[in-house]
């Protein structure tokens, strides 16, 4: 059997053929989401597409398995945000109601809220993203300071148009969320701190 994958954004023809193999449904939907991010994540980081839609076929018409991030089988919705110093970042969103960014760990890990955000798609609005020189991310030569990546999540909020936010960080994202919260409380509505470092 056989999946293609079409991205769709205006600028980047994707069409990607993969074979699949028998191997358990959430591994085969894991390899695939990773494959489909990596390749259009590295097209869209060398162009001016903000949103890179995902479509999932088979060759029978049915889609496989569930690999949509916003409830909808088949979809994935992939972001570019720009930050104020042209540093290009990778983001998700997905779900419905008011606006949750998550923050992930590290500093040097990448989003692991995959699973978090299927759980609460009914439940709110939820972006995710991938700091700065980490996973599908731009670095950048420095300073990798506190203040770069508030500023950082400050672009993620503007991306995608979000007045006020709800926060939820794990470790060191949880830091990263308080300082985003201290220096913009106007724009935060609440705060989870996840076993934070600070």
């Amino acid at each position: 059997e056989h999946v293609d994958l079409y991205g769709e954004s205006g600028e980047i023809p994707v069409d990607l053929d993969v074979e699949l193999r028998e191997r358990p449904p959430r591994a085969i939907e894991l390899a695939l989401y990773h494959v489909v991010a990596e390749a259009l994540g590295n097209a869209a980081a060398h162009s001016q597409a903000s949103e890179v839609v995902v479509r999932v076929e088979a060759d029978d018409g049915a889609v496989p398995f569930q690999m949509g991030l916003d409830g909808r089988r088949g979809v994935v919705n992939l972001h570019v945000v720009v930050a104020d110093d042209g540093v290009r970042l990778w983001a998700a969103r997905s779900g419905s109601g008011d606006p949750l960014v998550l923050c992930h760990g590290g500093p040097g890990l990448w989003d692991q809220f995959e699973d978090v955000a299927r759980m609460l798609g009914d439940l709110a609005t939820v972006v995710r993203w991938d700091q700065r020189g980490c996973g599908r991310s731009q670095g950048s030569a420095g300073p990798w300071t506190t203040e770069r990546f508030v500023a950082d999540l400050d672009a993620v909020r503007r991306h995608f148009g979000l007045e006020r936010i709800r926060l939820l960080g794990h470790s060191w994202g949880a830091q990263l969320a308080l300082s985003y919260a201290l220096a913009h409380p106007e724009r935060v509505s609440a705060l989870v701190y996840v076993a934070g470092t600070g």
